[in-house]
């Protein structure tokens, strides 16, 4: 399940990175540096926040990851009583 998330994570945060560079490489292709800033900025302002809260969100995923694990855990244990 560890690959799972890993891969999903992964894939996401790739996902986020390849577009922004297309976006960024197409503003500087085409002389479009106001556009170009303002996305350099917005991101700039997400890592920022990011780690910030960085705390606070890696505590929000282990939650998540936590609730779906027990939730697997209870499921498999019903289909093993009534199996």
């Amino acid at each position: 399940m560890a690959n799972v998330a890993f891969l999903l994570i992964s894939t996401m945060g790739r996902l986020l990175g390849t577009a922004m560079l297309t976006l960024g490489g197409s503003f500087f292709c085409n002389s479009q540096y106001w556009e170009l800033f303002t996305l350099a900025g917005v991101c700039i302002v997400f890592i920022f926040l990011t780690m910030l809260y960085r705390n606070a969100i890696e505590q929000w995923l282990r939650n998540i990851w936590a609730s779906h694990l027990r939730k697997t855990r209870s499921t498999r244990n019903h289909v093993k009583k009534n199996g």
